[in-house]
């Protein structure tokens, strides 16, 4: 099954307003962030299969952009599809370029021997952890995110506040 579907005809318009003034837009956005970030922590995950890493195009760009970004504090690389470690070291390496505003970035070794263990572990109590892809490799990255110091208090906030009364 893919990961959105869809039934019926919907019209989508959504940022047709950026055909109209693209560059205003951006920086608008860029500058929102901006101050928001002076408020809260951001954080972004980038899920990424070695597939991408190994000669694909768009990958370059967008460490291009993200490495000038100065609203984030934390970066997470879900990197899914490695099964060696001298490529998951070579990923580390090429992420190592990305610098976070106020903290660290890292590198999730998705299909890493720590990972699969907790998975095999879970598999032995009849707990279904999903089918591997982008999606699980996000889900991993925010458990890691939230484990961490700081993080997993601004998730319970936000859950709580979600939670019908």
């Amino acid at each position: 099954m893919a990961d959105f579907h869809q039934q019926g005809v919907i019209a989508d318009l959504h940022r047709l307003h950026e055909t109209l003034d693209s560059e205003s837009n951006l920086l608008g956005l860029e500058g929102a962030l901006e101050e928001y970030a002076r408020k809260v922590r951001m954080a972004l995950v980038l899920p990424v299969h070695i597939s991408e890493f190994r000669g694909g195009k768009a990958l370059p760009k967008i460490v291009a952009e993200i490495s000038k970004v100065s609203y984030l504090h934390q970066i997470l690389i879900a990197l899914g599809g490695v099964e060696r470690l001298p490529d998951f070291q070579a990923a580390k390496d090429y992420f190592g370029r990305l610098r976070a505003a106020a903290g660290d970035v890292e590198v999730i070794w998705v299909d890493g021997p720590r990972i699969q263990s907790v998975f095999r572990s879970m598999r032995d109590q009849k707990m279904s952890i999903g089918a591997s892809g982008k999606g699980h490799s996000v889900w991993i990255a925010l458990g890691y995110l939230f484990a961490q110091k700081g993080w997993g208090k601004d998730a319970g906030a936000f859950q709580t506040a979600l939670l019908p009364s």
